[in-house]
């Protein structure tokens, strides 16, 4: 199926119209039939990452009321389990009973009900979790300790909003693209790419802006990096983009990072006037690309911005004009090289029709 990501998702929610595969019955004549066939080798796989002695080792519950008899790792390993099929309710829980195999991979003789896991939720304090990100450290440690040679890796954070209903502990209503005025969480996430390694997270109030304690976020990303693996670079999202960032991953770290910007209505007027003969085409796409120093008015110094753009097609207009401008939409990103090697000089541009201040 050719086309975009979009396009064919376009098409297969045609096709399911169409063809009505929502409403085709299923039955099966066999009863020794099971939805956790690939189950077992999640269940070996947490074996060989020791991960239920990490748990005994950091995870201290201060009260556990009501969990009828099963242990804190039997309870996680079933919240495990609703992630893997899709169990987005508490209340929905009591589904997993309905397959006998998830009971006796995990030694169990029956499964919890909903309100022993919304017990065993309500269990938990700031303190465990700190502990749950304890577990994940020694984990992530314990799969890159079995490499040859230290690791490099990049170092992304992502930042995404949480809808919630009802009260909800910590939720509060802030920028909330999608459903507006409904209270919401920040979930900050920081993870190795070419890994897969999800190595620290957070979840904030809906209120907080990205930019709030970023720096506290930071470290604590730092310090949940294994031993064994170098940090060559940085890329986070346009929430964090400000000089206060660009100054942190400065001030001494050997990493090269990539801030993605926000374009503002005067980033535009200066960028419109770069000179055409630093932009290159890209080769297969209809932008242009230019690598040039910049500095953003509130900001103390220049710094070295990726800027992309794309001629917008003229409007249809009745009466033809002689001295047209073309018009572009932009987007950048802020990247800053630290190498102790000698980089590169990135040139500096003069902007047509705009003296700068920073120009002598």
């Amino acid at each position: 199926m050719a086309g975009t990501a979009g396009a064919r998702r376009r098409e297969l929610r045609r096709l399911r119209k169409t063809l009505g595969w929502i409403d085709i019955p299923v039955t099966y004549t066999r009863t020794d039939l099971t939805s956790a066939g690939h189950l077992p080798l999640f269940v070996d796989f947490t074996k060989l990452l020791h991960l239920e002695d990490s748990l005994e080792r950091h995870l201290a519950l201060s009260r556990r009321e009501r969990c009828d008899g099963f242990t804190t790792a039997q309870l996680l390993w079933i919240l495990a389990d609703a992630i893997l099929f899709d169990v987005d309710r508490i209340e929905n829980v009591r589904l997993l009973g309905a397959d006998p195999l998830l009971a006796r991979l995990h030694g169990l003789s029956r499964m919890p009900d909903p309100e022993t896991v919304r017990s065993f939720l309500e269990c938990f304090d700031e303190n465990n979790v700190k502990q749950l990100l304890a577990v994940n450290r020694e984990v992530i440690s314990t799969v890159t300790k079995r490499e040859r040679e230290p690791l490099m890796a990049a170092f992304v954070s992502d930042e995404t909003v949480l809808t919630v209903y009802g009260e909800q502990e910590g939720a509060e209503v802030g920028y909330n693209p999608k459903k507006h005025g409904r209270p919401s969480y920040q979930g900050r996430l920081c993870a190795l790419v070419g890994r897969n390694l999800v190595i620290h997270a957070e979840l904030r109030g809906g209120k907080e802006r990205s930019l709030s304690r970023a720096s506290e976020f930071y470290d604590a990303c730092f310090a949940a990096t294994p031993e064994n693996v170098w940090i060559v670079s940085a890329r986070l999202d346009c929430g964090h983009f400000s000089e206060e960032t660009c100054e942190y991953f400065e001030s001494g770290r050997p990493l090269t990072f990539y801030l993605k910007v926000k374009v503002n209505a005067r980033m535009k007027s200066d960028w419109h006037g770069l000179p055409d003969d630093i932009f290159t085409q890209i080769e297969g796409d209809d932008r242009e690309i230019a690598k040039t120093c910049y500095r953003p008015a509130t900001w103390k110094r220049e710094r070295t911005f990726v800027i992309l753009r794309r001629r917008i097609p003229p409007l249809d207009a009745d009466q033809a004009r002689l001295m047209t401008q073309p018009e572009y939409e932009f987007d950048g990103l802020g990247h800053e090289r630290r190498r102790r090697a000698r980089a590169r000089r990135v040139p500096r541009v003069q902007l047509r029709g705009r003296r700068r201040e920073s120009d002598p």
